[in-house]
């Protein structure tokens, strides 16, 4: 059994008709995420929705799929910022035009409050 800073099995879809298969409501965003790449540089990308289950980030470069990444950012939740730190993986990927990337990325496991902290944003955004 799963505890209860790990995510969901299968938390964003594998294909395109993901919108049908969601589990979890989703809310449209634009925040700024860290992507530690095996560098261990930082990467910067914009999440552009959020849902329980995981990130659908806009970026200038790809990743394979099926592979795992420490993402890092913060959320704005009734006037204070809260950073949150979680495992994904990359489970979607859709090319854009001149050189955007679109990548669905689901949540493996959180660092602390991260799932309560997405938990509170989404709420406060439904």
């Amino acid at each position: 059994m799963a505890d209860e800073n790990t995510a969901p099995e299968n938390s964003v879809a594998e294909n395109s008709t993901f919108d049908e298969q969601r589990k979890f409501p989703r809310v449209k965003t634009d925040v700024k995420v860290g992507i530690l790449q095996s560098n261990g540089k930082m990467a910067y990308a914009r999440i552009k929705n959020l849902s329980l289950g995981g990130i659908y980030v806009q970026a200038e470069y790809s990743a394979d799929k099926g592979k795992k990444f420490q993402v890092e950012f913060s959320l704005s939740i009734k006037e204070k910022m809260y950073k949150v730190i979680a495992q994904c993986k990359v489970v979607y990927i859709h090319y854009g035009s001149e050189e955007i990337v679109y990548l669905g990325m689901g949540f493996v496991k959180f660092k602390d409050d991260g799932k309560e902290k997405i938990s509170e944003y989404i709420q406060t955004r439904l």
